[in-house]
């Protein structure tokens, strides 16, 4: 009988801790419409949400390399950076696909793709830590130089 009760108690306890520990899905904003009135001030958020996910991504990933901290990088990849790029990539996503007509009409699909491909070059930038590949790490820091020089100019519509 003992036996049962802390079963259920310890049982209990697990169930607790992990309902409270568990992670909030991201709050996405609902997909906007964009038309000849709305298109510049959205790729300017677009660039600018964008520029500092990636500054944010350089600046962290040079700092865990100076330290050779792996796991220090993906803590902060998981836990800080991923969930704040995931949820603005959705809405970017989602805003894409209501629009697409028109943003294919209008040859503006370029910075959906280099917003969509940032989560990649997080990758390279992890990979190139762990496995002491400086030639990945290198490839990966000069597309992300090469995406916010683009994605400034976007900015600056």
């Amino acid at each position: 009988m003992k036996l049962k009760i802390l079963f259920f108690a310890i049982s209990l306890i697990l169930l607790t801790s992990c309902e409270s520990h568990s992670e909030a899905s991201p709050v996405v904003e609902p997909a906007k419409v964009i038309d000849q009135g709305t298109v510049k001030p959205f790729l300017v958020k677009l660039a600018s949400d964008y520029l500092i996910l990636a500054n944010e991504l350089e600046a962290n990933s040079r700092r865990y390399e100076e330290h050779d901290d792996l796991e220090g990088f993906v803590r902060y990849r998981n836990r800080e950076w991923t969930p704040n790029y995931t949820s603005k990539k959705i809405f970017y996503e989602h805003s894409f696909q209501k629009n697409e007509f028109y943003l294919q009409q209008h040859n503006l699909e370029r910075p959906f793709e280099i917003f969509a491909s940032l989560i990649y070059i997080g990758l390279d930038l992890k990979h190139g830590l762990q496995n002491h590949d400086q030639a990945l790490t290198k490839k990966a820091h000069q597309l992300l130089l090469r995406d916010i020089q683009y994605m400034q100019k976007v900015k600056e519509l």
